[in-house]
């Protein structure tokens, strides 16, 4: 009998913080050298029976993994990095250059990673004007007035006219995560903003600049490509805070993520069918993973339109956990609100998504 090979699963969640050194060398600050050791087991949830999960310490999180079988039926198994597989099938949270390297040296064999010339192919899609592309095919497909779609621009003085006449607008460096990498202007020669703009094209010679609208809905379509085919596998619900990062997410079925978004925006089935035939047709020959749509809904001109294409994230999202653990944990209507914060900050009464431990800073839960 052929021996199945090994699924294994690999939490780096600055992988964007990677792609954006774009080369092999970066290395992860102290916090979120942090943040990826207490956050690793969060990964468990979206994992099929049977996974390995790479983490920092086996004797601190496989009891708590097997306290998850028992009570969820999450069968899945720590390894150390020294344990990692020659062979297997690699689910990183997302690819670098980076990850390769260290891959390669822990004795992974080469046939099993991504090549050089494909990361650096992703690295050009993870490129925030990606969105201006799925701008322009969405709006090719449906007939209605979207939110603006944003624009690349290369000089200071661009970026400061478009702010000009579009007060509160963001402007975003190429790559960035969770919400890094992005400013509200609320004033177009700030010091501060023409500080941060001068190093932003200095060091990746363009921005993204966008109009801003007032949020109503924050939402995403989680896709799989695999194959060279790209299909739906979940839905999110979101909020970000005031700075435009992640703050947290609704967990339900993805059947009651859809009601609650067609609610506000009707048409959500059609655009999601459009934005899956833009995947397949952009995403799908040349990568294999997991990636993520972020879309907003909002008010513009007193009118409701909807931004489809915030950006696109390709690699593992929250999103991804959120709508597994929706599907896993919810039945019917019921809701609960997915966090992740300080350990001190987890409420009593919590369901608590990643283990508890001396010398813990972040952990993430449920509250109903």
């Amino acid at each position: 009998m052929t021996k199945m090979a090994a699924e294994v699963y690999i939490f780096n969640p600055d992988n964007d913080m990677a792609l954006a050194k774009g080369d092999a060398n970066y290395i992860a600050p102290a916090f979120a050298a942090r943040l990826t050791c207490d956050l690793e087991p969060l990964m468990a949830w979206c994992m099929p029976p049977g996974s390995l999960l790479v983490v920092h310490d086996v004797a601190v999180v496989e009891p708590w993994l097997a306290e998850l079988r028992e009570r969820y039926g999450v069968a899945v198994k720590a390894i150390g990095i020294g344990e990692l597989p020659r062979s297997g099938n690699l689910h990183p949270w997302g690819w670098s250059p980076t990850l390769r390297r260290l891959l390669l040296k822990r004795g992974v064999s080469a046939a099993c990673l991504p090549t050089e010339d494909e990361l650096v192919r992703w690295r050009g899609l993870s490129h925030r004007r990606t969105s201006i592309v799925f701008h322009e095919q969405v709006r090719r497909a449906m007939s209605e007035r979207f939110a603006p779609a944003p624009v690349e621009l290369r000089t200071a003085e661009e970026v400061t006219s478009f702010a000009v006449a579009h007060p509160g607008c963001y402007v975003k460096l190429p790559w960035s995560a969770s919400g890094r990498g992005v400013w509200h202007v609320h004033d177009a020669h700030g010091r501060d903003f023409a500080a941060w703009l001068r190093g932003g094209l200095s060091r990746y010679g363009s921005v993204l600049c966008e109009v801003g609208v007032d949020r109503v809905l924050d939402f995403a379509i989680e896709f799989e490509c695999r194959a060279g085919e790209a299909r739906p596998v979940g839905l999110s619900l979101f909020s970000c805070d005031a700075h435009n990062q992640y703050s947290h997410a609704v967990v339900a079925t993805d059947a009651t993520l859809r009601r609650r978004i067609a609610s506000r925006y009707p048409r959500f089935d059609l655009l999601e069918g459009a934005l899956t035939r833009v995947v397949n047709e952009v995403m799908s020959p040349v990568y294999e993973g997991p990636l993520g749509v972020d879309l907003l809904l909002g008010n513009l001109d007193g009118e409701c339109v909807v931004n489809p294409c915030v950006e696109v994230n390709l690699r593992m999202t929250m999103g991804m956990i959120t709508s597994r653990l929706g599907n896993l944990l919810m039945s019917g209507d019921n809701v609960a609100t997915f966090r992740v914060g300080e350990a001190s900050a987890v409420p009593r009464g919590a369901l608590q998504l990643t283990p508890l431990y001396a010398g813990t800073r972040h952990a993430a839960w449920l509250e109903h």
